[in-house]
C-alpha cells in the first residue's frame, strides 16, 4: 500500500544501475543495465520500473538520493571539459612538478599521472599576495583581459583560478573571476579559495583544476537529470551523495563537483560500518565489487576511516603517490579496475591479465548476449559454474553459458592453448590476488593489520569472490548482508544530509586568542548549517569541530576532534592536551618543550535524524526476478583442482542457525555467494549470511 514519505536511492555503476525505494519498513530493490551514453536515462527508466514494482507513484516520493561515479570516471578516463588555468606568474608548472619525489625510487620506468591541464592551457598573471594575506602586487586588469582571446580561441569551457595564498586573502581571485565573467558569461569558473581554502599550493591547485575539469560535465548531467525527474511528475528534492558520506544539494554539487569523487562507493562503506556496528565488530574490511571496479575500506569502531585527501588515477600497483591528490572530505578507501565487466586478456609474453579495461553494460560480458565478444570476470564465473542461468534475470537478461566459453576459446586457445575452464580459473585467481594486493597495501598505508578483521562483502560481484579474497588475506569470517547486491543504495538510505567546511590559517597556539579561534569555528559552523538548512530545512543538527595542529617547524599536521561545548577560556588547554595525547599515540613520543602551531580548521555539520540509521527493514525484489531453489540442488563447480560436486540454495530457503558446508552457491535475486569447501555458511537472526573458515 502506498504510504507518504517514500525515498529513492540510486547508484549508477559501470554495468548496472541499482535502485532502492524505502517505504516504511520495506525496501523495494531492482537492477537495470546502465545507459552509458546517457546515464540519466537509465536511472529514470530504473526508477519508473521500481516505482511500478513497489506500487507507488511519483507523488508518494519525498526525496531522491543519488550517488554517481561520473566525476571519478571523467578524471580517470580524461573525459572532462577543455579547461584552462590562471595562476600567479612563476607558478605555472606547480601542478606538474607536484611533490618533486618519485613514488617508486628504483623503477626507472615508473610514470606519473599526466596533468589534467596541459602546459599551453596554463596562463599566468602579475599579482602577488603574501603568506599573511597582505597584498604585495595588485591584479592588473589589463593582464587578465589579454588572456580572454586565448581562452576563447582554445575553446575552454571551464577555468581554474589558482593564485598564491588566496586561501588567506581571496580578493584577487574574485577580481579575476569578475573580469572573466564580464566577457565570457558562459564560462565555468572555479576559485581555489572556494574549492580548497587550505595551505600547500600543489594540493590546492590540483584540486581546483580537477573541480574545473569535471564541472561542465557534472553540471550538464545534473541539469538533464533534474529536468527528467520534473517531467515525470516528481515534486521532491534531489540529493547527491558526497565523498565524505553525506548528502548535499544539487546546487552545491554543481559548484563543487569534485566532492562527488567516490560518491557511489562511499555508500558501501557506510553500509559496512552499519553492519559492523550492529554485529558489535570493532574491526572490519569493507569489500565492494561491482561491474567495473572493486573498492576496499577499513572499518574501525563501527565507522569508516575519514581523510582529507583522496588520490585519483594511481598509475603503479596501487602505490601511494602514483596518482594525483584532491583535498576533499572523503572516506578512505582504495579502488582498482577489477569488476564483473573487467576484460580478461593476455599480455605480450602470454600471461593472463584482468582489467582495468571494462566492457560496461554495452556490449557487456559475452554471456549477456548483447554483442559482447571479449571474455570478462563475469564470463569466467559462468564458465566455472558459479552463475546459473536458471536463477539470473536482472533487467530481462539471461545467461548464455556457451557464449562465455566461446569468448575464452577465442581469446586463449590459439596462442596459449588454454581450455576455457583453465583460462577462467586463471582469471579468477588473478583478479582475487589483485584485490588482495590492493587490500594489503591499503592496510599498510593505514598502519593496520587484516587477519583479525571480518570481511563485509556487497555489490553484485563481491559475494562471488569474498571467500577467496578472505583466504588470501588470512581473514576467517565473511559477512554477506541482506541486500548485498544493492549495498551502496542501502548505504545511501542510512546517510544524513552533511557538509564540511574548512579554513586554513597558520597561528602559533601560545599566541592565539581563544576568542578568535572560537570565532573562526563559529563562522565555519554557520556556513555549514546554512548549506544543510538549504538542503533539508530547519531541524536538529550534529556538529563536529576539527583543528589541524603540528609542532612548530614540522611539515605536516595532525587533525584532532574537539569535544562538544568546550568553553572558550579552556580551548588552549584542551587543544594542547588532545594534540599531545594523539601525537604520543601515533609516534610513541611527544615534546613538551616544543611550541604547537595551528594550520587549519574544519567543521562537519549533518542533520541529526537523517537516514534509516539502525532501523530494520525487509528487502523485496520484483516478482519476475528468479530466486534460488527452495531445496538444495546439485551443481558442479570448476576449480583449479578439477570439478567439485556441490549444491545451490536460495537465501530465502536457508534455515536460521543451520550450518551449510561448502561447496555451496547461495543465490539471491541480485547476487550469488560462493561458499568454497574450506568454508561453511549460516544465516543468522539478522538475516546476514556468515561464512566461517573451517578449522
Amino acid at each position: 500500500m502506498a504510504g507518504p514519505g517514500a525515498r529513492i536511492s540510486v547508484d549508477i555503476g559501470g554495468t548496472f544501475t541499482d535502485i532502492a525505494i524505502e517505504n516504511g519498513n520495506h525496501v523495494f530493490a531492482s537492477k537495470v543495465l546502465t545507459d552509458v551514453a546517457h546515464p540519466e536515462n537509465g536511472m529514470l527508466r530504473g526508477i519508473e520500473i521500481s516505482l511500478r514494482n513497489a506500487g507507488l507513484v511519483p507523488s508518494d516520493v519525498r526525496s531522491i538520493l543519488h550517488g554517481t561515479t561520473l566525476a571519478t570516471n571523467a578524471l580517470i578516463e580524461r573525459k572532462g571539459a577543455k579547461t584552462a588555468m590562471i595562476t600567479t606568474q612563476g607558478f605555472r608548472d606547480v601542478i606538474e612538478i607536484a611533490y618533486e619525489h618519485r613514488y617508486a625510487q628504483y623503477d626507472i620506468h615508473s610514470a606519473k599521472a599526466a596533468p589534467l591541464i596541459p602546459r599551453p592551457a596554463r596562463f599566468t598573471i602579475c599579482e602577488r599576495i603574501h603568506a599573511d594575506g597582505s597584498v604585495r602586487s595588485e591584479v592588473s586588469e589589463e593582464d587578465v583581459r589579454r588572456l580572454i582571446p586565448a581562452i576563447r580561441e582554445m575553446g575552454a569551457q571551464s577555468v581554474a583560478i589558482c593564485l598564491m595564498h588566496s586561501h588567506i586573502n581571496d580578493t584577487h581571485e574574485r577580481k579575476v573571476r569578475d573580469i572573466l565573467h564580464a566577457s565570457l558569461p558562459d564560462l565555468y569558473i572555479s576559485l581555489s579559495s572556494e574549492v580548497c581554502p587550505e595551505i600547500r599550493e600543489y594540493d590546492r591547485f590540483i584540486t581546483t583544476c580537477a573541480n574545473a575539469y569535471v564541472q561542465p560535465l557534472v553540471s550538464r548531467y545534473l541539469e538533464l537529470l533534474y529536468e527528467g525527474i520534473t517531467r515525470r511528475g516528481f515534486d521532491c528534492p534531489l540529493f547527491l551523495v558526497n565523498s565524505g558520506g553525506g548528502l548535499t544539494s544539487v546546487d552545491v554539487a554543481r559548484r563543487f563537483p569534485i566532492r562527488l569523487v567516490e560518491s557511489g562507493p562511499v555508500g558501501g562503506a557506510i553500509l559496512a560500518a552499519h553492519v559492523a556496528r550492529r554485529r558489535g565488530e570493532a574491526e572490519a574490511l569493507s569489500f565492494d565489487m561491482g561491474g567495473t571496479t572493486a573498492k576496499l575500506a577499513l572499518i574501525d569502531g563501527g565507522a569508516p576511516s575519514y581523510g582529507r585527501v583522496f588520490e585519483v588515477d594511481r598509475q603503479y600497483r596501487f602505490m601511494k603517490g602514483s596518482g594525483f591528490p584532491v583535498r576533499i572530505p572523503v572516506v578512505e578507501m582504495v579502488e582498482i579496475g577489477a569488476g564483473g565487466g573487467s576484460v580478461v586478456s593476455s599480455d605480450r609474453i602470454g600471461r593472463i591479465t584482468v582489467g582495468p579495461q571494462s566492457v560496461g553494460s554495452t556490449p557487456g560480458p559475452a554471456c549477456y548476449g548483447k554483442g559482447g565478444r571479449l571474455p570478462t570476470v563475469t564470463d569466467a564465473n559462468v564458465v566455472l559454474g558459479r552463475l546459473n542461468p536458471r536463477y539470473f534475470g536482472n533487467d530481462g537478461l539471461s545467461l548464455d553459458v556457451e557464449a562465455a566459453r566461446e569468448a575464452f576459446a577465442r581469446a586463449f586457445s590459439s596462442s596459449q592453448a588454454l581450455a576455457p575452464k583453465v583460462a577462467a580459473s586463471g582469471a579468477d585467481e588473478i583478479v582475487n590476488e589483485n584485490m588482495a594486493s590492493a587490500a594489503r597495501i591499503h592496510a599498510q598505508e593505514q598502519g593496520s593489520l587484516l587477519p583479525q578483521r571480518i570481511l563485509i562483502a556487497f555489490g553484485g560481484c563481491a559475494p562471488l569472490h569474498a571467500a577467496s579474497l578472505a583466504d588470501k588475506l588470512g581473514i576467517g569470517r565473511v559477512i554477506i548482508p541482506r541486500g548485498a547486491g544493492i549495498g551502496s543504495c542501502i548505504g545511501f538510505l542510512r546517510m544524513p544530509a552533511a557538509y564540511q567546511v574548512s579554513h586554513a590559517r597558520i597561528i602559533d597556539l601560545d599566541a592565539a586568542d581563544p576568542t578568535a579561534i572560537a570565532g573562526i569555528l563559529a563562522r565555519l559552523e554557520a556556513e555549514g548549517r546554512l548549506v544543510i538548512k538549504e538542503a533539508v530545512g530547519d531541524g536538529a543538527m550534529r556538529v563536529q569541530r576539527f583543528v589541524d595542529l603540528r609542532y612548530l617547524g614540522q611539515g605536516h599536521e595532525i587533525t584532532i576532534a574537539l569535544p562538544e561545548d568546550v568553553p572558550t577560556d579552556e580551548l588552549h588547554a584542551c587543544l594542547v592536551d588532545l594534540f599531545t595525547r594523539k601525537y604520543q599515540q601515533i609516534y610513541n613520543i611527544s615534546f613538551a618543550h616544543l611550541a604547537i602551531q595551528i594550520t587549519g580548521f574544519s567543521v562537519h555539520v549533518e542533520e541529526r535524524d537523517g537516514g534509516l540509521r539502525d532501523r530494520h527493514f525487509q528487502i523485496e525484489f520484483a516478482k519476475d526476478i528468479p530466486v534460488g531453489p527452495q531445496h538444495p540442488v546439485e551443481v558442479t563447480l570448476e576449480t583449479v583442482d578439477g570439478p567439485q560436486r556441490g549444491h545451490a540454495l536460495g537465501r530465502q530457503a536457508m534455515v536460521e542457525g543451520t550450518t551449510y558446508p561448502g561447496p555451496l552457491l547461495i543465490i539471491d535475486p541480485d547476487t550469488t555467494t560462493v561458499v568454497p569447501s574450506s568454508f561453511s555458511a549460516i544465516c543468522d537472526i539478522s538475516g546476514d549470511i556468515v561464512l566461517t573458515r573451517n578449522i
